[in-house]
């Protein structure tokens, strides 16, 4: 890995061997990554953007490979005093079926709020997320502490399948959340329309 300014690149190698769901599989990687990050701030950042393209190339037995691509991109934008509108999207897919234990998963905290993590799975997954996040305390306090509304969409299907043809999936919600340094805590309650309502807990360092 090599930062070059707000640009940084990445090269990656490895073999895994999984169980899963009562088969015993293995295969081999290698890939690469490029990322543009102007966040000053990673954990409240403010009038920035944050994109990041990865590729991988997948060995499997017999011959087979597979490429798999991953796209994201958010951007920050500072609104009214603290006020900061978050929009974001990320797109995985391949160039080929993969094994069930590779697929992308749809739903929770990271993805889709309001739905159980883990609801959709497939080889192409497109999700996108918008919002507004309000600090409540002085901008000078050592920590911060805030509410948020939000809505997430986003859909999983197979390869071979179009865009177009799938049933998007979409929760609205809010949260409270509280920053310390690099440390972050948050608290969401989230509706899935046509589905259920759902509280999620997150903490990231």
């Amino acid at each position: 890995e090599r930062a070059m300014g707000p640009v940084r690149i990445a090269a990656n190698t490895g073999s895994q061997w999984v169980t899963f769901g009562g088969v015993d599989d293995d295969f081999r990687s290698v890939g690469g990554s490029v990322a543009f990050d102007t966040r000053l701030d990673p954990v409240m950042p403010r009038n920035a953007v944050f994109a990041t393209a990865s590729l991988d190339r997948l060995f499997f037995g017999a011959g087979a490979a597979t490429n798999r691509t991953r796209l994201d991109g958010r951007g920050y934008l500072g609104f009214i005093r603290q006020t900061v509108f978050v929009v974001r999207a990320v797109r995985e897919s391949t160039s080929g079926p993969l094994p069930t234990y590779l697929r992308s998963l749809l739903g929770g905290w990271s993805s889709l709020r309001g739905f159980k993590a883990g609801s959709f799975t497939g080889d192409t997954l497109v999700a996108g997320s918008a919002e507004l996040r309000v600090p409540l305390n002085s901008p000078v306090s050592f920590g911060k502490i805030g509410v948020s509304i939000f809505v997430d969409s986003g859909t999983a299907y197979n390869h071979g399948q179009r865009f177009s043809d799938q049933a998007r999936h979409t929760g609205i919600g809010g949260s409270a959340w509280l920053t310390v340094a690099a440390f972050r805590l948050g608290i969401s309650v989230a509706h899935g329309l046509g589905a259920d309502t759902r509280a999620n807990f997150g903490a990231a360092l």
